[in-house]
């Protein structure tokens, strides 16, 4: 399966993440909450400000999400 911005993922659906970048300052801020290579995640909502599923905590994302690119792969 190819990878995929995150926007592109449906409510509910699993991810493993490929790829984050952008400001390194915002790279780092998200590494610190989770988001990082290889970590799996799940979409909770959509939106600018999306909610996601992050190991056992849910993060929100809204001017992190602006500021950085964050590539992920759907897991089936």
């Amino acid at each position: 399966m190819n990878d995929i911005p995150l926007a592109m993922l449906e409510s509910g659906e699993w991810a493993e993440v490929t790829d984050v970048s952008g400001n390194p300052n915002i790279v780092s801020r998200l590494s610190e909450l989770g988001v990082m290579n290889g970590c799996k995640l799940c979409m909770l909502q959509q939106g600018q400000t999306c909610l996601l599923k992050v190991g056992e905590s849910r993060l929100s994302l809204g001017c992190l999400y602006s500021d950085c690119t964050i590539m992920v792969r759907p897991v089936v």
